[in-house]
């Protein structure tokens, strides 16, 4: 067997990686850790934004439609109490 072929091992890697190169590939990584994680935040915002309009317009929909239900019934209540008719008592007939 071709010793290039056999796997590598940890003692393969040390000896062929420094504690320098390690160290900078560690800060390379956490820039793009941090790169990524500010994108994700700042998705997930927009996100939560745009479903949180979503809830609020449904909502205003709701109230918008009950406020014009009520609006209806406090104008026939004021039409039937302006009616002056309807709070007579009715005269007995004569017998």
């Amino acid at each position: 067997m071709d010793p290039l072929d056999a796997p590598a091992t940890k003692r393969d890697l040390l000896n062929f990686v420094t504690k320098q190169d390690l160290a900078e590939l560690e800060d390379r990584l956490d820039a793009k850790f941090e790169a990524l994680e500010t994108r994700l935040t700042r998705w997930l915002a927009a996100e939560i934004a745009r479903g949180a309009n979503l809830v609020i317009e449904h909502m205003t929909s709701l109230f918008r439609v009950a406020d014009d239900r009520i609006t209806i019934v406090e104008a026939r209540l004021e039409a039937h109490a302006t009616d002056a008719t309807v709070h007579r008592t009715p005269r007995r007939r004569a017998r």
